[in-house]
């Protein structure tokens, strides 16, 4: 927020919101787990040149979720804001998307390749795939928009691969899971900043920073070769761990592709869309046809 000489807060107070930066503006949601009865103002956004909030159309799907609803991470493509959703358990998840240009809210269509909620915080996108961290893991995603009978935009996310994890230099102490918070910068052309961190009972709190290049070995599979991996400690005084909220890189733009950089994807059909959508029978949002907005719960394959 250098260009801005002052910044006042959003109009209404939300507790624990997302802020996502897209797009040269700034965009407040309010998290579902304690979204309030009255659904106005729920999402705002802020313009820097101008210096003002405006109420946004609200999240229109707070009512189909649980007390337990949490907004896991987002990812940003083609004029729009994905959210991903998921409850405390883990066990039902879902995708929003948010239209920038025509300020609307839709469902996002799921394939049943994608087993769990897809981004932890910011999703990185380099060219027609989306990256994520799950744990341990570095997973490739693709999103697809294409026309439904009504001639409606339909959306469609899919998991692509899981990439082999580089080598991380690992801390004198194993994490805990449960206070993990790490990020996911991308670097330019086929290069990856990942750090990770989480509270310890001791005086330091580790960061274990890795360098990571996407290379495409033999027979054209891809692979992760990391460049340089190091842990370094951070003195904690009082006991006040920190959590990773945001990263990234001083002076170099993200890459947020916008909607008129793609066209609609024509070999999507909604024949296809439909033949899928009836072997995901009962998986919630998958499961739906295009024209329905209602948002429901998506259990997971774990069972």
């Amino acid at each position: 927020m250098s260009r801005c000489s002052s910044f006042t807060p959003p109009i209404k107070h939300k507790r624990s919101p997302l802020v996502v930066s897209a797009f040269d503006k700034l965009y407040c949601l309010a998290c579902p787990s304690i979204f309030p009865p009255n659904p106005e103002a729920s999402f705002e956004r802020y313009d820097p040149d101008k210096k003002l909030w405006e109420i946004m159309p609200s999240y229109p799907f707070y009512n189909d979720y649980d007390t337990y609803t949490n907004i896991t991470g987002y990812a940003i493509c083609y004029g729009v804001i994905l959210f991903s959703l998921c409850a405390s358990r883990g066990t039902n998840f879902d995708v929003v998307a948010f239209h920038i240009s025509r300020n609307q809210w839709k469902p996002v269509e799921i394939d049943i390749s994608v087993c769990c909620a897809p981004f932890q915080g910011r999703a990185v996108v380099v060219g027609e795939r989306i990256y994520s961290v799950h744990g341990e893991e570095f997973i490739a995603f693709s999103f697809k928009m294409y026309k439904g009978d009504d001639g409606s935009l339909v959306y469609f996310l899919s998991q692509l691969f899981v990439l082999e994890g580089p080598e991380i230099a690992h801390p004198p102490l194993p994490y805990g899971g449960e206070y993990k918070t790490d990020y996911l910068v991308h670097l330019g052309d086929s290069e990856f900043f990942y750090v990770k961190t989480s509270r310890t009972l001791l005086s330091v709190q580790y960061l274990c920073i890795t360098t990571f290049r996407i290379v495409v070995e033999e027979g054209g599979s891809l692979k992760m070769k990391t460049i340089h991996s190091t842990v370094r400690s951070v003195d904690i005084q009082c006991g006040e761990w920190f959590n990773l909220v945001s990263c990234f890189m001083p002076g170099c733009e993200d890459y947020e592709l916008k909607e008129e950089e793609t066209s609609l994807d024509e070999s999507f059909s909604l024949v296809n869309h439909r033949r899928m959508a009836k072997k995901q029978a009962g998986r919630g949002i998958a499961a739906r046809e295009p024209e329905l907005f209602s948002v429901r719960n998506r259990k997971s394959q774990a069972s």
